[in-house]
Order: C-alpha cells, then structure tokens, then sequence
C-alpha cells in the first residue's frame, strides 16, 4: 500500500485532487486499527476492562467496521446505506484474525474502488440515499440524501471516536501507541501549529 504523502503527491495533479484526501483519511483510518490490532494479544481483543469500561476492543472495532461494511454494500448493491445494520455477535467482535482480515479486505476494497483518479470525483459526488435510527426513545430511522464522499468521511470520523476509546483500552492493558491513534484530524493541525508557535 502507498503512503499517505505518496497518495496525496500522486493525486496533487489530478482532476479529483481535492477529493484524494477524503480516500486517503479512511485508509488512515482503518490502517491505523490494523496495527493497533497487529500488536495486541486476542485475550487483550477480548478482555473487559472493569469497572471503567463495559466492553472490550472486539465490540468497538466490530461497531467501526459496521459502519465501513454499510457504506461498502451500499456502494456495491447501489442502494441505501443503511447505518442501522449491526453484525452483533460476529466473528469480527470476539476474534482477532477475523477483525485483521476484515479490516485489511475494507482496505483493500476502498484502495480499489477509489483509485482510478478518472472516475474519482464521479464517484466520491455520487448521491445516495442513507438510512440511520435517530432516537432512543422510539425506533425511528430517517433516510437523507448525501453522497459518497460526505458518508465516506462520516465512517472514517466516527471511527476516530471510537479509536479514543480503544486507546483508553489499550492503555488499561499496558499497550504502547501511536500519538496519533484516537486524535481527530483537526486537533492533530492544532497540535501541530501549536508546536510551530
């Protein structure tokens, strides 16, 4: 796989350069939890904090990869992506390798999908339809209109709130990270330009 600055460079010159960044931040994304999930044990997958968290890595990173597989079938099926599918209980949540594997199939399928630079910004602008719950109190899902590239950038930015959380799970446990694992895009710029100041 490419790097992020051999991407952006490469894409610097293409019509859809400005959409390259939004491609480039999933794959970020996700190979991030990768190597967080290639340095770990499957007991520390699965082992529950108590008491200052009620679930393990397994249920965050399956929750993160829920929302990449909705975005990814409603793509292939060119249908609604429906935030409301859930694979509770899946191989991904209580099993290391199968979260590895899913996550580098995720990866894989995005580098592919979005790499012809020619049909990049057709497809990263194409309209969609997406189907979410928006209440605790009733059982209620709304379908709105977007497009790929704002749903693209929604799982990529969830996921980093629950990457905080696999930090603090992690740190519980005693595994070194990365500074930039769980750190939004926006505040690793501050963080930046602070240091510059």
């Amino acid at each position: 796989m490419m790097t992020t600055s051999s991407m952006l460079t490469e894409a610097s010159a293409t019509p859809a350069a400005h959409l390259q960044p939004i491609i480039v931040g999933a794959l970020e994304s996700l190979s991030q939890v990768h190597k967080l999930l290639s340095d770990i044990s499957q007991e520390q997958y699965v082992h529950i904090c108590t008491p200052h968290m009620q679930s393990p890595m397994g249920s965050h990173v399956r929750h993160v990869l829920d929302m990449f597989y909705a975005f990814k079938l409603g793509v292939i099926n060119d249908e609604v992506i429906d935030y409301d599918l859930r694979r509770r209980g899946a191989a991904i949540e209580t099993s290391l390798v199968a979260a590895l594997v899913d996550i580098t199939h995720t990866i894989e399928w995005i580098d592919s999908m979005f790499s012809s630079a020619g049909t990049l910004s057709t497809a990263l602008e194409q309209v969609v339809s997406v189907k979410t719950e928006v209440c605790l109190s009733c059982t209620v899902s709304v379908h709105v209109e977007s497009n790929l590239g704002r749903e693209l950038i929604f799982v990529a930015s969830h996921a980093v709130h629950h990457f905080a959380l696999l930090a603090t799970i992690a740190k519980l446990q005693g595994v070194c990270l990365d500074d930039n694992f769980g750190v939004a895009p926006a505040t690793r710029t501050f963080l930046r330009q602070e240091r510059v100041e």
